[in-house]
């Protein structure tokens, strides 16, 4: 089973962008709480993410720089080719949001909103 749920906190404003077919996307970081160190520092992972779409779409539309969010889908595992350094591969790990729930409420006070694909 490929299932992931994130809760975390964007590190960017996410950017809305268009395929050359026309198909709307956005790639955005989640930073996860990972607990404490031997030392006591807090740790995070950084998670790379996409949604397509109607989460795209939404996501672009409220959500900015940390923000706390929910996002539930698939690992996509993927590579291509170094465009600076011949016969490089780099491989890439993604989770394609299913749904996204946002978790930073809005000052007026509005609901918790939930965007499923």
């Amino acid at each position: 089973m490929n299932q992931v749920h994130l809760v975390g906190n964007l590190t960017q404003d996410p950017e809305v962008k268009k395929t050359a077919a026309g198909k709307s996307y956005v790639q955005f970081t989640v930073a996860c709480d990972d607990g404490q160190d031997s030392q006591g520092n807090r740790r995070a992972q950084f998670i790379r993410c996409v949604a397509w779409e109607k989460i795209a779409d939404a996501v672009g539309a409220y959500c900015k720089k940390g923000n706390k969010i929910a996002v539930n889908g698939r690992i996509v595992n993927g590579s291509y080719e170094d465009p600076k350094i011949k016969d490089r591969r780099i491989f890439t790990t993604d989770v394609v949001a299913a749904s996204v729930e946002f978790l930073t409420s809005r000052k007026d006070g509005t609901s918790e909103a939930v965007i499923p694909e």
